[in-house]
């Protein structure tokens, strides 16, 4: 526990460092070095990033329970994905589980086997190389030499994204890389293909749901029957190829019970997620429970639909490029601050599309709510992980009071940042009213 929080602390502050060093350096005379060898300088960045992470992956064995759940269902997938799900207990969509039938496969190969706990992190890892190489190839079509590398490495080197992936073995950073790709799709104007994006997106993770409205806003904003057939018939044979395989020895509506099923395995309003619910101390607490005038439940749905007018509002009056990304941010933060059932790590993929919205908009103030999120969201995976690693699973969990400062003070922070977006957004996305980031 102590070489852990001690690392972190060290790669943290290294990080702050060479973030600021890096952007007082590209403003001075290495511009044009820079320029001349961007291709280089991209390929060491990345190279660095791959291998801090294959150097510290199979160091720390990461939650137990995802780890060990993982690695069963990769063996299991390897043998076959028709009978996948009548094998033994899955709450996971489909997608992931074409990835795990692969890296069951290779872990099957005998000099391949003593590396499984890498192997189960290498798709995640994979995909955080993926999505700062994105996040590259953004910013080099709209900032100046030097910022397009800084933010890929911001991204590739984040402590959160770094923490995600390569220590704890999360799949956050394959779902964040989908969703990425989709929403830069949409503002493409590559509607299909968003639309294929974002279907898998909700093939992967549940959470997907988070930015499906989205399509709908800009269905509203269309009023066109083409887009609509366009965006709804891709999102359906997206599911229906990837459910098929998993679907042959099934009743017809196994995938929709396997979701209602995955919805319900948790009464809990919150499970150690830095929000409104546990601003009150309502962490695992039964959703049913009736705090003042309404369910935890129900006020969840309220605050729910109040985020989802915010958003829709500011999609639909906004006519700039990034107003998708900025609505996925409102959706995605809103959702995990005041929607019910949200976990610890459900915000993670708002620190790329915040990056995605400084490249767009070049705004101090979404500057702010990045470095603030980034802040939160790392704490809420950090002091998580550190409890497992010093109790065990059962003891790793926000509940007590002693527990409460700490959940109070960063959840707190998360709703102001909340608010502090919702009223940028309006300024800048409706009301024009900028405060620009010197990126020249």
């Amino acid at each position: 526990m102590k070489i852990y929080n001690t690392g972190m602390l060290v790669f943290t502050g290294i990080y702050i460092f060479a973030v600021i060093l890096s952007y007082s350096l590209q403003k001075r005379n290495i511009k044009q070095i820079i320029k001349e060898q961007e291709t280089f300088y991209l390929y060491i960045l990345l190279s660095a990033a791959l291998f801090i992470r294959l150097l510290f992956a199979p160091v720390i064995e990461g939650w137990p329970n995802d780890i060990s759940a993982n690695k069963y269902w990769a063996m299991t997938a390897a043998k076959g994905l028709t009978n996948f799900y009548n094998a033994g207990w899955c709450d996971y969509p489909p997608l992931f589980i074409y990835v795990l039938s692969i890296v069951g496969k290779l872990a099957s190969i005998p000099w391949l086997k003593d590396y499984f706990t890498l192997l189960i992190k290498l798709p995640s890892i994979i995909a955080d190389l993926v999505t700062a190489y994105i996040i590259f190839r953004l910013a080099k079509t709209r900032l100046k030499t030097g910022l397009a590398l800084l933010a890929c490495g911001i991204y590739a080197f984040h402590p959160a994204v770094f923490l995600d992936s390569t220590i704890w073995g999360q799949v956050d950073s394959f779902f964040t890389m989908i969703i990425v790709a989709a929403l830069l799709l949409h503002i493409k104007g590559k509607h299909g293909w968003s639309a294929v994006l974002f279907s898998a997106a909700v093939l992967m993770k549940p959470q997907g749901i988070f930015f499906l409205p989205i399509l709908l806003f800009e269905a509203i904003r269309r009023r066109s029957l083409k887009y609509l057939i366009t965006v709804v018939s891709s999102g359906l044979m997206t599911a229906i190829v990837v459910v098929f395989p998993f679907a042959l020895n099934q009743e017809p509506l196994w995938i929709f019970k396997l979701y209602l099923n995955t919805a319900g395995e948790y009464t809990s309003i919150v499970m150690n997620a830095f929000n409104i619910f546990g601003l009150v101390g309502a962490n695992f607490a039964d959703g049913s429970l009736v705090p003042f005038l309404f369910s935890y439940n129900t006020w969840g749905l309220i605050f729910s639909v109040c985020v989802l007018i915010i958003a829709g509002y500011i999609y639909l009056k906004s006519k700039h490029e990034a107003a998708a990304v900025i609505t996925a941010v409102l959706l995605n933060s809103g959702a995990f601050i005041f929607a019910p059932k949200m976990h610890e790590r459900y915000m993670f993929p708002v620190i790329a599309l915040l990056l995605a919205a400084i490249i767009y908009l070049k705004e101090k103030r979404i500057l702010v709510v990045f470095a603030g999120f980034s802040v939160t969201i790392f704490a809420n995976i950090h002091i998580l992980f550190g409890r497992v690693l010093l109790y065990d699973v059962a003891g790793a969990h926000m509940v007590g009071r002693g527990t409460y400062p700490v959940t109070a003070v960063f959840s707190l922070m998360n709703l102001i940042l909340f608010v502090f977006l919702v009223k940028a957004s309006f300024d800048i996305l409706i009301t024009g009213k900028e405060s620009s980031l010197d990126l020249s």
